[in-house]
């Protein structure tokens, strides 16, 4: 039986999860979460309750590719709306817990 290993630290809005095959850092709340680790950056968004999601993961490859893809996906991101909605929530959601603290 092959040997796993995982472990999550919460603070807040950010994540930092541990696993056999390295670290990685979240950062979101319920409905949305962008996941930065092990040469990926996954961007998840759901619908709390219901167990639908959605799902987009990106390979981060080599400087002088990062930097080619990135102004590319800077330009796909721009455009796609649930992109918009999701980090118009997030303002929303990090102002009013700072609010209502």
């Amino acid at each position: 039986m092959p040997f796993r290993f995982w472990r999550r630290f919460r603070a807040g809005p950010f994540r930092i999860n541990l696993s056999k095959g390295g670290v990685s850092y979240s950062i979101g709340g319920r409905g949305a979460w962008f996941t930065f680790g092990r040469g990926r950056v996954r961007e998840t968004v759901s619908l709390p309750g219901t167990g639908l999601s959605w799902y987009k993961q990106r390979r981060l490859g080599r400087t002088a590719e990062r930097k080619r893809s990135a102004v590319g996906a800077a330009k796909r991101t721009a455009r796609h709306p649930l992109t918009w909605l999701v980090i118009i929530g997030l303002i929303i959601w990090a102002v009013t817990a700072l609010i209502g603290h």
